[in-house]
């Protein structure tokens, strides 16, 4: 097998701290979330981390649902799209790529390459193997070369059970409701937003969004058979009256948010909303932040305005990336024999692998 002659090299992806990898193997080239002159992309998802360079690729491989959420956080993508399906074979030159669902975001993708010579290479992209509200886990297959992230591929990064977490952020918001307050619930506008939504419209609260971009991300995700209830932001009566009656906020961006009130509601009504606002991070970061619920505190607050009162947000550890543990089963099942580890903690997680008998490699 081809597994000595395959190469695995980090390229620059530009200004959202990307990272992109070249295989090669032979003749055959690919770029793996990032584009290159001549050479087909394969891209795992539309996260700004992962699309920040694809110009110059010969064509760009994806889902249909990536695409679609590509394009409603509006971005572009000037090279021909491929479109693809999980679990369909598609030939590119001398190999055989098969999709597969990453659990990460709506759309996400890992790629199962097979070369010519029989040789089996899983990358993973980002990727998670929690079932969530919105999103279906990521399952391991038998490879000879695996390409995964190390997002959280040191020890101290092992995340509660996900439904405390969620039983967490639904007691939280519950509360400040009763008590007069705002709960604002700060998330990626892809894939967290969503699942916030889900998750606090499923157990009662009321939910509305506070950025234009999640709204219409929303929407690609209901289109795909998602449960999501929500108040447009730019739905001013329906906004009024949720904020009257009480509702949380979720949001990626609380300058945005606060903007888009003024916008819609005026100054004076937007700053008695802020002055009830409490702030929570979701993210998987969140874990080792120091404060409460669960003894975690998020990371200062970006952008208060000096009225803002709960300018130190508390933060829940809700991840869409797999943990140390899940990284390394999940690893320890595919069975490699060679593992190359992108992103994160890469020198350590590979010697992780090491010591569990996987050859492995960190790149980047």
């Amino acid at each position: 097998m081809g597994v000595c002659t395959l190469t695995v090299r980090s390229v620059e992806t530009g200004p959202h701290g990307g990272h992109g990898l070249l295989l090669q193997h032979g003749e055959l080239r690919l770029g793996l979330d990032v584009g290159l002159p001549g050479v087909t992309t394969l891209l795992s998802h539309a996260h700004a981390d992962h699309i920040g360079s694809l110009s110059g690729a010969r064509e760009v491989v994806m889902t249909r649902q990536t695409l679609e959420v590509l394009r409603a956080r509006n971005g572009t993508v000037r090279q021909p799209v491929r479109t693809v399906e999980f679990g369909k074979q598609y030939e590119f030159g001398n190999a055989t790529v098969t999709p597969l669902n990453a659990g990460h975001v709506l759309g996400s993708t890992m790629f199962l390459i097979e070369l010519g010579d029989g040789t089996r290479v899983l990358y993973t992209g980002d990727f998670n193997t929690e079932d969530s509200l919105v999103h279906t886990a990521a399952e391991p297959v038998e490879a000879d070369v695996l390409i995964t992230e190390a997002t959280y591929g040191s020890p101290e990064w092992v995340f509660p059970d996900r439904p405390k977490v969620y039983d967490a952020i639904v007691t939280s918001a519950r509360r400040d409701i009763e008590d007069g307050l705002v709960p604002v619930f700060r998330a990626y506008s892809l894939g967290k937003a969503q699942e916030a939504t889900a998750l606090l419209s499923q157990n009662g609260t009321v939910v509305a969004s506070g950025n234009f971009v999640i709204d219409r991300v929303n929407w690609v995700y209901a289109r795909y058979s998602q449960s999501l209830s929500w108040v447009d932001v730019a739905d001013r009566e329906a906004l009024r009256e949720a904020l009257s009656a009480g509702c949380a906020i979720v949001a990626s961006d609380t300058r945005h948010l606060w903007a888009n009130l003024q916008r819609h509601l005026g100054h004076t009504t937007t700053r008695a909303i802020v002055g009830r606002a409490k702030e929570y991070r979701l993210s998987g970061w969140s874990l080792h932040d120091g404060s409460v619920p669960h003894g975690l505190q998020a990371r200062p607050h970006e952008y208060p305005p000096r009225w803002f009162r709960h300018a130190q947000p508390s933060g829940f550890p809700l991840s869409a990336h797999a943990d140390f543990h899940d990284l390394i089963g999940f690893a320890s099942a595919v069975a490699p024999r060679i593992a190359y580890c992108f992103v994160g903690p890469v020198h350590e997680f590979a010697g992780h692998l090491a010591g569990r008998g996987i050859d492995a490699v960190p790149v980047g």
